[in-house]
């Protein structure tokens, strides 16, 4: 508990200006024990014990930021890997993404505000899943973390690409943000979000649009993550939230 904390107070705010966007980041300690189990609680018929383990994790983690980093996060991947193992079904990792989604959300509510800045300095951000992805967590956990930056975040979840256009044509954004699944590695989707972000650039009324995507795919990549970056014709890549506004300013940086 004490090395998550001081990681999450003194280390993080070090690495990831310089390490956002050039290479993956796996900050990834010792894994709790407890853990192991959260995934299979998740997926549970009744899920009081998962929300009573979450709730215990997520107040030693000690902040939204680390609870992102250390619980969620891992927990997604956790889910996708018990898929991928065929242990549960893509419903069940649906629920069990949803039944995280929930504990966010209540942990945001408990969550102190006042470390937001009073004025919106930071310009618009729109914040979407790709068109198409059905777990929507890393477009929840972005707007979040953007948000309490004190960006303009405007998060959505358009239908199709059609719908996404039509955002981008009629208002003003700085930056993009798109994301896919935080459980699977949606690496067979890298086609189609080239294609979206190709379309999103061209209506968009910003010619100099930056976007940032996000998602399992990213976190896995093992090669160097500028060329995938690259390959989907985006400006950035984030593997965690916390990593969402470094990743964008280095992106901004180099735009």
């Amino acid at each position: 508990e004490i090395l998550r904390r001081v990681v999450d107070s003194t280390v993080l705010p070090q690495v990831t200006p310089r390490y956002g966007i050039e290479q993956p980041l796996h900050v990834e300690a010792d894994r709790d024990p407890r853990m192991a189990s959260l995934a299979r609680l998740l997926v549970a018929a009744d899920p009081a014990e998962a929300f009573a383990l979450l709730d215990v994790l997520h107040a030693e983690a000690g902040s939204l930021r680390a609870s992102c980093m250390w619980v969620s996060e891992p927990a997604a991947r956790d889910l996708g890997d018990l898929w991928a193992s065929d242990e549960v079904s893509e419903f069940d990792v649906t629920l069990g993404l949803g039944r995280l989604q929930q504990s966010f959300r209540k942990l945001c509510l408990e969550a102190d505000h006042n470390d937001r800045p009073q004025e919106r300095l930071r310009g618009r951000i729109l914040i979407a899943p790709l068109p198409g992805e059905q777990h929507l967590m890393g477009a929840v956990f972005d707007a979040e973390m953007m948000w309490r930056e004190g960006w303009d975040t405007h998060c959505e979840f358009p239908e199709d690409n059609a719908t996404l256009i039509k955002l981008v044509k009629r208002q003003w954004f700085d930056v993009v943000d798109l994301s896919l699944s935080l459980a699977f590695n949606r690496e067979d989707w890298m086609q189609r979000m080239a294609q979206t972000i190709a379309d999103v650039r061209r209506a968009s009324l910003n010619p100099a649009l930056v976007v940032v995507v996000r998602g399992r795919v990213f976190f896995d990549h093992d090669g160097p993550l500028p060329e995938l970056i690259h390959s989907v014709g985006a400006d950035g890549a984030s593997t965690a939230a916390v990593l969402v506004v470094p990743s964008f300013q280095a992106s901004a940086a180099r735009s």
